[in-house]
């Protein structure tokens, strides 16, 4: 089998390909290719376990699934799983491209990981990888639900389609099925100043413990690990002010984050200051909301581009502007880094300054290109201009 893409595989004189893969028919018809298949990604992810041996059914396999927290529970339950001593595979956003790649890529993975000794495969599951076929025929172990909440509209059409898709996903196939109420009473203790991440932490105690490892070596474990990047991550400077960098990108995931960082500022009786935006071609409804939750609970803002993709960047700045609270202190600068700078500009001593939206992603989507732009990067420059 050649795997040209994750759309498109040549399987001896065969060419398969799933929508957006016929790029390459010409490429394997010089290949050899005698006959050309379009697929569906069902058949897709059946061939792929086929062909690679039901890889998902040699491994530990654990699905965490939810609109805000799987790349932090997924990064807890991985790192705490290396230092129990296992061989661990982690796939999602931090990680690659997709949240939850295609089949083919997913197989082909966990296939690799065995070959390499591996014992356990850690991803996220999104609504996209669920309603795509991107995750059939994966025998999970464990499934974790984080929250549903609003974001991907654009996509699944209506809360309730969202809601379906995830709840689906995990009552649909046998594993190990973790809930919310599942998890929310482990005491964790305090989860240095992210408070927020206490629930993330509860998570991956209750999939650690589902994986058979006893309450207090979880816990233990647990404990010592660090958020992963682009989540509540300090930039470090010597400013009098903190900058705080978050991917957060969803009302709810924003809300949460607003909260602690007000809860922050509150015990200096510093000012909030957020750099926002809303990413093109996705849900436009959420953008009044976002806004709504930012004018709520920052002192002062800057609108700014947030991959604005083939969208017109000004229409963007007036769905966002519909949320607003009246009164609320802020300004638009549609390039981020001039963005960036304002607002820590702005900032004076015990103030708290939250980018949120990219987190750790390294790149800004303008039209169709992809262009360098990391925020902790970024702010570390300026910050470093400004003297600190």
């Amino acid at each position: 089998m050649y795997v040209y893409d994750s759309r498109t595989v040549q399987y001896g004189d065969i060419f398969l390909c799933l929508p957006g893969g016929e790029a390459y028919c010409d490429e394997a018809l010089e290949n050899g290719a005698k006959e050309i298949l379009r697929v569906s990604r069902k058949e897709m992810a059946a061939l792929a376990h086929s062909f690679f041996s039901y890889p998902s059914q040699k491994l530990v396999v654990i699905g965490v699934t939810g609109t805000n927290g799987k790349s932090s529970v997924c990064h807890f339950v991985a790192e705490a799983l290396r230092r129990l001593g296992k061989n661990v595979f982690l796939q999602g956003t931090i990680t690659h491209a997709l949240t939850t790649p295609e089949s083919l890529d997913t197989v082909k993975a966990m296939h690799d990981h065995i070959q390499l000794g591996g014992t356990h495969f850690v991803m996220e599951v999104s609504s996209h990888g669920i309603a795509q076929n991107r995750v059939d025929g994966i025998d999970f172990d464990v499934k974790c639900l984080t929250n549903i909440t609003q974001d991907h509209l654009d996509f699944h059409g209506s809360m309730q389609a969202y809601r379906k898709v995830k709840l689906d996903f995990m009552e649909s196939t046998p594993g190990n099925k973790i809930y919310p109420q599942d998890y929310q009473s482990l005491q964790v203790g305090d989860v240095d100043y992210q408070s927020f991440q206490v629930l993330n932490k509860q998570a991956a105690l209750a999939i650690l413990m589902a994986c058979g490892f006893d309450f207090e070596q979880s816990l233990a474990t647990l404990m010592d690990i660090s958020s992963p990047r682009g989540r509540y991550e300090l930039v470090i400077s010597s400013a009098p002010f903190q900058v705080i960098v978050d991917y957060a990108h969803s009302p709810h995931g924003l809300e949460i984050v607003l909260q602690e960082a007000r809860r922050q500022v509150a015990l200096k009786q510093g000012k909030l200051l957020v750099c926002y935006g809303c990413g093109g071609d996705r849900d436009r409804l959420k953008r009044p909301l976002m806004a709504s939750v930012v004018s709520r609970l920052a002192d002062y803002s800057v609108i700014t581009n947030d991959n604005p993709r083939t969208e017109d960047p000004f229409q963007i700045v007036e769905d966002i502007k519909e949320g607003l609270v009246v009164n609320h202190d802020f300004d638009i600068e549609l390039d981020r880094k001039k963005a960036i700078e304002h607002i820590c500009l702005r900032a004076k001593k015990y103030d708290m300054v939250l980018i949120v939206g990219k987190g750790h992603e390294s790149f800004q989507i303008i039209g169709q290109d992809k262009y360098p732009f990391c925020d902790v990067d970024i702010t570390q420059t300026v910050l470093t201009n400004m003297g600190y």
